[in-house]
């Protein structure tokens, strides 16, 4: 990666499940990029996929010059997904790619310009959103706002190192050094791997320059599913090897407890009534400053969705994170090799 002269070979993996929609958009987005595509390879990870997401993949790329892989993941998880398509691979570098997310045509030119850097093993950018309708607009709105729980990646505007970035981009020796992704666990796949990587002395470079667009879930109900998930994760994770959370992730459960608390109390005592109201009215006037601060910052969806998106990340994040906490501890593994 020293070599200015040499330009590496990039293996990009994507996992699929049900994106019949978005993977032929996703695939192309590589395709086109500027960056010399007989230094480049995808691998396409399908994980029984119930729609034509398989049939888009043979049908779209089975005669494209460039090297399209497809594999198959009956296991449905993640990881694995990862896992299948980081062995397959075969490139000095390898970025992980969502496969209802594109790449601007610069993404893999920028992040192989900053995998030069001294000691900078993965590198990443930020990240846009696209929908079709308002409501998936205005989720999109809530999930690149810091009250929505978005991650700095999403709204950083200065250059620099930092916990974790959006569809990194890793030095393939990176894996042999702290080994591949979580499979035994329910995790965040990339988050989790970023916190073993920066654990191990490396960093992560982050590159606002770099983007790369997303789809967001298209309802309120999948998106709060969604942020369930989420929290659930992230206390696996912290379950784990203490690692990936700070202080901040601990307001949303201890909201909802408060809130839970407070609405099972409010029949009884006069001071748990007025607790609650004052508490809806302090979040309800959060939440409606906020609320025009995204829109104004965003300009697309619509305010009451946008404000009910960001009302929903932290309900579902919050329980999400209280599930992860009851439930039995996973029995993980130290890594994949």
């Amino acid at each position: 990666m020293t070599d200015l002269n040499i330009l590496p070979r990039v293996s990009i993996v994507i996992p699929m499940y049900n994106e019949e929609q978005y993977i032929e958009a996703s695939v192309r987005s590589v395709l086109s990029q500027e960056y010399p595509a007989d230094k480049l390879e995808i691998h396409v990870v399908d994980s029984a996929s119930t729609d034509d997401s398989v049939q888009v993949v043979q049908e779209q790329f089975r005669d494209n010059k460039s090297s399209v892989y497809l594999h198959n993941n009956p296991a449905r998880k993640t990881p694995k997904s990862l896992n299948i398509g980081l062995r397959a691979s075969t490139g000095d570098v390898v970025i992980i790619l969502s496969g209802h997310a594109e790449m601007q045509p610069d993404f893999i030119r920028l992040n192989i310009d900053n995998l030069r850097r001294d000691q900078v093993y993965c590198s990443g950018g930020t990240q846009v959103y696209k929908g079709e309708t308002s409501k998936q607009l205005s989720i999109g709105a809530a999930m690149n706002h810091p009250f929505g729980m978005a991650a700095s990646y999403r709204y950083k505007q200065k250059q620099g190192y930092l916990k974790t970035v959006v569809y990194g981009a890793y030095r393939r020796e990176v894996f042999d050094k702290i080994g591949f992704f979580e499979e035994e666990g329910a995790i965040p796949d990339d988050a989790e791997l970023n916190c073993r990587l920066l654990k191990a002395g490396y960093k992560i470079y982050y590159d606002p320059r770099i983007k790369s667009s997303y789809h967001p879930r298209k309802t309120i109900s999948s998106f709060a599913r969604q942020m369930f998930k989420y929290g659930y994760y992230r206390n696996q994770m912290f379950r784990k090897d203490n690692l990936g959370i700070s202080w901040f992730h601990f307001i949303p459960p201890a909201f909802v407890i408060v809130l839970l608390g407070l609405v099972l109390a409010a029949p009884f005592y006069g001071w748990a009534q007025k607790t609650l109201a004052l508490l809806v009215i302090i979040y309800g006037g959060l939440i409606l400053i906020f609320t025009l601060d995204a829109k104004s910052k965003q300009r697309k969806g619509r305010i009451a969705w946008i404000g009910l998106a960001i009302m929903m990340a932290h309900v579902a994040w919050g329980l999400g994170f209280i599930r992860g906490a009851i439930r039995a501890r996973t029995q993980y593994s130290e890594f994949i090799r």
